[in-house]
């Protein structure tokens, strides 16, 4: 196998999305996204009465469960991407579709523990809606250059949604919630028969191979440590797994509250990937600068989260704290630009490592909690968290360390090649921020 990342291809002279197809997948997006939110304050409290209202078993099967869902995710996301480049992307957008469904139907049949773990399986085998979407993004990238950062702002729309119809019309009933969220997953299926299929024929098929891509593609240093720093950088935001139990326990918040304080996270987080965001990046903050700003913003919030006793102070926490939904698309964004071919299973890895951290991350978010609330110290996640980001920072530092620092060597023999003198580092082409700090960093 062997694993190439050609240069852009030439604009189509036919576009391969109109405007109003790309707004029929934004919806998809938040209807897929609400789907999964509109239960999630309804999942705590669901845990909480199978586990006999114990605050610390819950979170521990919580963790469980999330470990599940996200450990089947992590294997079958590359493979799900490697199948959106030979197949097609509205193929996996479909099944994807289908499979958050059956994880509804499934809770619905029966609302206790059991019925909760295998909805999270049922999931966890094809939770690559995201993902595709991001593929097929990458392939218009030339026709809709924005529509990464709309994608994102579409997720964080449906997490508005989602809470919000937990407040309205739900109103914290558990058996509506899910009713909700089947109903809102059909209707982005129905969605998708409006979406176009966005692969180049020219380029499906062949074969499949998804393993052998996937390890061809890893040979990529610069690949590599960019999946280890996405799961360095993803890592805090697992705490936000055990949030809604964490508000509800200590704050006596009631699912609709909860509900209503993700919302306005999300709310937050579509201002900034819609508005902000994109009218910064093209023209004066580089995505690596944005990044910084929002995971630099998100650590502080961290910490202060599990600093505040007071539950009307945590309620207002959510916005500044909504810096981290410009994280993912953002960095899809870099990797997209910078591996242009074989998007599905580039998108695939990076879900992969996303996923291998939400499997991860709130086990073990709710392991601190309860140890934490067995001595007192309920906001030790918050604490631990507001650490890893801080890691995640560092790695990021270095990833962009190691890419300039490429250019650079890449630029300086170029130019020695054509008899001109190398420039200094901070020559780089625009984008390669760090300029001289990395040389002075000496990081490999």
């Amino acid at each position: 196998s062997s694993f190439s990342s050609p240069p852009p291809k030439p604009m189509a002279t036919t576009p391969l999305m109109s405007n109003w197809q790309v707004a029929i997948l934004v919806v998809a997006v938040v209807l897929h996204s609400a789907a999964a939110f509109v239960t999630s304050p309804l999942v705590a409290a669901l845990w909480l009465r199978n586990s006999g209202g114990s605050a610390e078993l819950a979170a521990r099967m919580s963790g469980n469960c999330s470990l599940l869902g996200g450990a089947l995710a992590f294997v079958t996301a590359p493979v799900w991407g490697r199948v959106s480049d030979v197949v097609g992307r509205r193929v996996v957008l479909v099944v994807s579709a289908v499979a958050g469904i059956a994880g509804n139907v499934v809770v619905l049949a029966r609302e206790d523990s059991a019925s909760l773990f295998l909805s999270a399986a049922v999931s966890g085998l094809a939770d690559v809606f995201l993902s595709t979407a991001y593929s097929l993004a990458g392939d218009v990238a030339d026709e809709h250059p924005g529509l990464f950062t709309r994608l994102g702002a579409a997720q964080a729309g449906g997490m508005i949604l989602g809470p919000l119809l937990v407040v309205w019309p739900v109103e914290s009933n558990i058996e509506a919630g899910f009713q909700m969220a089947l109903a809102l997953g059909l209707a982005a299926l129905a969605a998708l028969a409006l979406v176009p299929e966005t692969r180049d024929p020219a380029e499906k098929g062949g074969a499949l191979r998804p393993f052998g891509m996937l390890w061809a593609a890893l040979e990529d240093s610069w690949l590599r440590r960019a999946a280890v720093t996405y799961m360095w950088v993803m890592l805090p935001v697992g705490v936000y797994g055990i949030a809604n139990l964490y508000f509800e326990s200590r704050f006596d918040w009631s699912a609709s509250k909860t509900g209503l304080n993700l919302a306005m996270a999300s709310a937050t987080g579509v201002i900034l990937n819609t508005l902000i965001v994109p009218a910064l990046v093209p023209h004066r903050v580089s995505p690596p600068k944005a990044l910084l700003a929002s995971m630099s913003l998100d650590l502080v919030m961290m910490a202060v989260t599990g600093a505040v006793t007071s539950g009307p102070v945590a309620f207002w926490t959510a916005i500044p704290r909504a810096a981290i939904f410009v994280v993912p698309p953002l960095f899809r964004l870099q990797v997209a630009e910078r591996h242009p071919g074989q998007q599905g299973l580039l998108q695939g890895i990076l879900t992969s490592a996303e996923t291998l951290v939400f499997a991860v991350a709130p086990a073990v978010y709710a392991w601190i909690y309860a140890t934490g609330a067995a001595h007192g110290i309920d906001g030790l996640p918050w604490f631990a968290a507001s650490l890893a980001m801080a890691g995640g920072i560092a790695s990021y530092i270095a990833l962009e360390a190691a890419h300039n620092r490429r250019v650079h060597a890449e630029l300086q023999a170029k130019l020695l090649e054509s008899g001109k003198p190398a420039p200094t580092f901070g020559g780089c082409p625009r984008g390669n921020f760090l300029g001289d700090l990395n040389n002075k960093l000496g990081l490999p």
